[in-house]
Order: structure tokens, then sequence, then C-alpha cells
């Protein structure tokens, strides 16, 4: 394993990252049929908000919580979500 160097390696890890997470038995789910999520337009936003936070380009502009606290009203996370998440 290498280090993350550029944009080509951040879109490496968070395709492989959500090809687990979208086959996922437990929080798949969560985004096909709660979130929807339209994977064309989010995960270009997960590669702009990890490159900001990774080489501080400042990039993203954006406000995850308020997905996330959405997202919160249409289903129940509980802490098995969050350690298949990072287990993921």
């Amino acid at each position: 394993m290498k280090d993350i160097e550029n944009n080509r390696d951040i879109q490496i890890l968070v395709n492989r990252f959500y090809e687990l997470v979208r086959k996922d038995s437990l929080i798949g789910p969560i985004f096909e049929d709660v979130a929807k999520v339209d994977w064309d337009e989010h995960l270009p936003v997960m590669y702009q908000f990890w490159e900001s936070i990774l080489f501080d380009t400042g990039g993203f502009k954006g406000n995850p919580m308020v997905k996330h606290i959405t997202l919160s009203k249409k289903t129940s996370v509980e802490a098995v979500h969050i350690e298949r998440w990072l287990n993921l």
C-alpha cells in the first residue's frame, strides 16, 4: 500500500470504498433505498471533500452535516452501522 499522493489516488480509494458500501447488506440499503444516492453526483463531491481535507486545497464548499442530519430523520443509524462503516 502506498500513500495517497494526488486526486487520482483519492478517486481510487473513494470508488473502492463505496463499492464495498453499496454491496454491504447492512449499510448499503441506507445509501441505496433511504438516501437514494445519485452516485454520479455524490462521488465527485467525495473526491473534492477528501482532496480538501488531505491536501488542504480549500476546494470543498459544502456542509456534510446537513445531509447527515436529513438522513437521520429518515432512518436510525446505530452503533452497528458506524462500526460497519469504519470496518469497511
